[in-house]
């Protein structure tokens, strides 16, 4: 199970949060707020297994409980 812990930002690049699978980091997320201005976290994971990064948003959704990660694949042939 991985967390997401708030962390206190080193620059105005760095991460709103940190994601962590026990003692690990595999991933940090940014607060964010779309064109339509809706407030977002743009996440980015990496593990070794990983092939590549993995780039995804996590919104709420209207009449639904909790949170939902967004993600696709690039295309690489």
């Amino acid at each position: 199970m991985a967390t997401i812990r708030t962390v206190e930002r080193t620059s105005d690049k760095g991460p709103d949060y940190r994601i962590l699978a026990g003692a690990r980091e595999f991933g940090a997320a940014w607060n964010k707020t779309s064109n339509e201005g809706r407030d977002h976290l743009s996440v980015k994971q990496e593990a070794p297994s990983f092939p590549a990064p993995i780039c995804a948003t996590v919104i709420e959704v209207e009449g639904e409980e909790g949170l939902t990660l967004i993600w696709s694949r690039s295309n690489r042939d």
